[in-house]
């Protein structure tokens, strides 16, 4: 059974917390932890808690306008923009 996988914001908020309170900080450390095969790649926090999100929802593809993410690549999905998203549609049509 494959597990799925999705951070809410409380989740991604975490870090920015009280750590002196051992809950807190023990939660942030786990959320990084999921975060980290991404963030090595160069892809900056809140952008690799987006890819983690939709590789775990076994989502094909990642639609994004920012460039810097655009510009990565990732096992598992495909990062593409918009446009060339459609473009790629269209010949499957």
């Amino acid at each position: 059974m494959k597990i799925r996988l999705y951070l809410d914001n409380c989740s991604f908020n975490r870090p920015y917390d009280d750590l002196s309170l051992l809950k807190n900080y023990l939660e942030a450390e786990a959320k990084t932890y999921i975060q980290k095969e991404i963030i090595q790649k160069n892809i900056k926090p809140k952008d690799s808690l987006h890819l983690a999100c939709a590789i775990e929802a076994e989502c094909n593809y990642f639609i994004t306008t920012d460039d810097r993410i655009l510009n990565k690549s990732v096992e598992k999905i495909v990062i593409i923009d918009p446009i060339d998203f459609v473009k790629m549609a269209e010949v499957y049509k």
